[in-house]
């Protein structure tokens, strides 16, 4: 595959990609919008406790063998169907347990709705379990506005369930419906996107043979999600229940701009550069090419975020979540700084250095631990400002190994990346001031996304930034091939 094929591909998958999840953010500003007025933080901080435990699930159900088919040059349907079979298995197992420990884990977080909920709740995780092998099936096809497409229908339903239950008065159970409806259907989409079927085989020598790929990959994904919701059990099991609730929806907020562009441009990323890993040259523009597109895309939409919080939270949930505003504004910094971490790491999976991946989530996690160790006496916010400075020097790690099989040293790396950073702040930095003349919520965020967007996209095109000329590359290309197909 030629250079220009590796960035074509790589481009369109990550603008494709960016466009069709801009359509989920909006679905997902209108849920939190609605549910946020209907429900109350307590119902939020029931559901943020359990996710801990479906976040982990997942890890454990899929093994790392995603990634590993992904990687794979040949696959066939013996290794998809005894991957498909693996999972079920282990999420059908992984459900029992976590039923039989749900009194448990209501008495640890001192919520004693949760036995009941999580009974309910974790049903998705056997939904789950049944979707990994056909979205990974869309994955090595680069069928990104599929799976897009499917996630959005999916969100679309549920949101409509979990909307109406809330107006019914079903609290916290309107949000349980809203997961386990989006679980079952995604499930459903998927498998009509993938044209797929598990064939009644079972090989046990493929599981192990990719389980030496994967199982690196496991335990690092283990101690991901663990640590990655930390914050969240540390805060559930010592601080009032409203409390995570305040913290759960400022998580949510964050997530929902940074993780969600930084996954679909680590899937395309992961998926592109597996193609050349045995070629360090290209390989290395293709990772150059994703890690300016990732910079240029949430740099600048948690920086707006960061900047305008103060209006628009009060004017998005209303004035009863005013306490999340402090917590979202350091959340911001993280979600703009972790996808450097999350997206150059590919460079190591597609090399097949998963022990080297493992060492560096090991080091990050220790600096994690050691930033709660010295931050914990002191209150959340100083928290997660421990988990922001321990991040940053994780990061800085990781250009150092991430750089050395592809001849792209730290250095490189953050001389490259500083002029997008600088636009970015920059640009948040005249915006901020719009909060010192205007009073109205309503019309401070508009003036401010508004001043913003003139200020970030001016500049890149006078600059002519590389993202940005990509970006209208593929605009143009999708209107000449709209002009064609009309005709």
């Amino acid at each position: 595959m030629s250079n220009q094929d590796i960035v074509r591909d790589t481009t369109n998958g990550v603008i494709w990609s960016f466009f069709s999840r801009f359509a989920q953010l909006i679905v997902q500003f209108f849920i939190i919008t609605i549910l946020s007025r209907l429900l109350c933080p307590e119902d939020f901080a029931t559901i943020g406790a359990l996710t801990v435990f479906s976040l982990l699930s997942e890890v454990i159900i899929d093994s790392g063998f995603s990634q590993a088919l992904i990687r794979e040059t040949n696959v066939d349907n013996i290794d998809l169907s005894s991957v498909f079979f693996f999972n079920l298995v282990i999420g059908g197992f992984i459900y029992i347990v976590l039923f039989l420990c749900s009194p448990l884990i209501a008495s640890f977080f001192r919520i004693d709705e949760l036995n009941h909920i999580s009974k309910i709740l974790f049903i998705s995780i056997v939904f789950n379990s049944l979707c990994i092998v056909p979205r990974t099936i869309l994955t090595r096809r680069m069928s990104f506005k599929l799976i897009a497409i499917t996630t959005i229908c999916a969100l679309i339903l549920s949101s409509i369930v979990g909307i109406l239950a809330a107006y019914l008065g079903l609290g916290v159970y309107s949000l349980v419906l809203q997961i386990l409806v989006n679980s079952f259907f995604c499930m459903i989409f998927v498998y009509i996107a993938a044209k797929w079927k598990p064939a009644l085989i079972f090989n046990w020598g493929r599981i192990q043979r990719l389980f030496g790929f994967s199982f690196n990959l496991l335990i690092t994904g283990l101690i991901g999600q663990l640590f990655n919701n930390l914050y969240t059990i540390l805060i559930g099991r010592f601080y009032p229940q409203k409390t995570l609730g305040y913290y759960t929806q400022a998580k949510k907020l964050e997530e929902i701009p940074s993780l969600s562009i930084t996954t679909i441009i680590q899937n395309v990323s992961y998926s592109s550069m597996s193609l050349v890993k045995d070629d360090n040259p290209l390989l290395k523009k293709a990772y150059m090419r994703i890690l300016f597109m990732n910079i240029y895309l949430v740099f600048p939409i948690m920086s707006l975020c960061y900047v305008s919080c103060d209006s628009f939270i009060p004017l998005l949930l209303g004035d009863k979540w005013q306490p999340v505003i402090p917590y979202f504004k350091i959340l911001c910094i993280y979600g703009a700084i972790f996808p450097l971490f999350s997206v150059n790491v590919n460079i190591l999976k597609v090399k097949g250095l998963g022990r080297k991946v493992l060492i560096q989530e090991v080091v990050r996690r220790s600096l994690m631990i050691l930033g709660i160790l010295i931050t914990i006496r002191n209150g959340i916010e100083c928290m997660l400002y421990g988990w922001v400075i321990s991040t940053m020097i994780s990061i800085m790690y990781s250009f150092f190994e991430c750089g050395k099989p592809i001849n792209y040293s730290l250095w490189m790396q953050i001389r490259d990346i500083i002029p997008f950073v600088i636009l970015a702040v920059g640009s948040a930095f005249v915006t901020y001031f719009v909060n010192c003349f205007l009073f109205s919520n309503i019309l401070t965020f508009v003036i401010q996304v508004c001043l913003y967007c003139i200020l970030y996209f001016g500049f890149s095109f006078l600059l002519k930034i590389q993202p940005l000329e990509d970006i209208i590359n593929i605009f143009k290309s999708f209107s000449i091939k709209a002009l064609i197909h009309s005709k």
